[in-house]
């Protein structure tokens, strides 16, 4: 998990995988493309989400300017 969000990609998780999210420091939020499976609707948040290969506004916590 802490590869994919390094490399900007979008994460789906469980609403049970919290504690592992907490472990790795990262905060389940759609805007940095992590998305909770807690409803039908959250599914197509994610596709959504996917379909941007990269989630450029991720990069400022992974990579902070110089």
């Amino acid at each position: 998990m802490r590869d994919a969000f390094g490399h900007l990609k979008a994460i789906g998780c469980v609403p049970e995988a919290q504690p592992l999210l907490e472990k790795a420091a990262i905060v389940a939020d759609t805007q940095l493309g992590l998305v909770t499976f807690e409803s039908k609707a959250d599914f197509d948040t994610f596709i959504e989400t996917a379909k941007k290969y990269r989630i450029w506004y991720r990069e400022r916590l992974v990579r902070p300017p110089r």
